[in-house]
C-alpha cells in the first residue's frame, strides 16, 4: 500500500509546477518564470520547491540572485521539457481531432512568382490552420532545385524552365 501511494503521488505532480521549473530553467531566471506565466515570484519558487520535495531531491543549488542545476535539475529538465512537449502535442491531437492541419511546411520558390501567384494561398492557409508552421524559402530557380532536391523543402514552386523533368510535378497554371 506505503508503494502504490508513492508510485501515484509521484506520477500525479502538477505540470505547471513542472513547467515553471522548465522555463526557470531555460530563462536562467525564476522573476522571468514568472513573468511569463503570469504568476508571482514566490509561485515559482513554492513550485519548485514543491517539485523537489515530490521528487526527494534537489533540482537546484541557490546562489545570490542566480542559481545552477543540479546535476539531477538537469536531467528533469531534459525530461521534464520533453513531457511537457508530449502533453502539448497530445492536446493538440484531441482539440484538432485530424481536422485542422498542424506540424510543418517547408517551401520554397522565387521570390517573384509566391509574390504573384502563391502569396494569397499561403494568406489562406495560415488562417485556416494556424497550427501549421509554414517556413518559406525564396531563391533563383537553381537554388529552388537544389533545396527540393536535397529534401531541404520539399515542395517548391517553379516557371517551367525544362529542368524539372526529375521531379514529381503538378501544373497549377499555364499562360503568357
Amino acid at each position: 500500500l506505503i508503494k502504490l501511494t508513492v508510485y501515484v503521488t509521484k506520477y500525479l505532480m502538477n505540470h505547471f509546477h513542472v513547467k515553471y521549473f522548465v522555463d526557470a530553467a531555460k530563462q536562467k531566471s525564476v522573476a522571468e518564470s514568472a513573468r511569463i506565466n503570469y504568476v508571482t515570484h514566490p509561485a515559482v519558487s513554492q513550485a519548485i520547491r514543491t517539485l523537489e520535495n515530490e521528487l526527494n531531491i534537489k533540482l537546484l543549488t541557490h546562489q545570490k540572485r542566480r542559481f545552477e542545476l543540479t546535476a539531477e535539475g538537469e536531467l528533469f529538465f531534459e525530461k521534464g521539457t520533453a513531457w511537457l512537449e508530449q502533453l502539448s502535442s497530445i492536446k493538440d491531437s484531441l482539440q484538432t481531432d485530424g481536422r485542422e492541419l498542424t506540424g510543418e511546411l517547408v517551401v520554397a520558390g522565387a521570390q517573384s512568382l509566391t509574390a504573384e501567384f502563391i502569396a494569397s494561398a499561403i494568406f489562406e492557409l495560415r488562417k485556416l490552420h494556424p497550427k501549421l508552421k509554414l517556413k518559406y524559402t525564396f531563391g533563383e530557380a537553381a537554388h529552388v532545385r537544389d533545396l527540393v532536391r536535397s529534401r531541404h523543402d520539399p515542395i517548391g514552386f517553379l516557371i517551367d524552365d525544362h529542368r524539372i523533368d526529375e521531379f514529381e510535378c503538378d501544373c497549377l497554371g499555364e499562360g503568357d
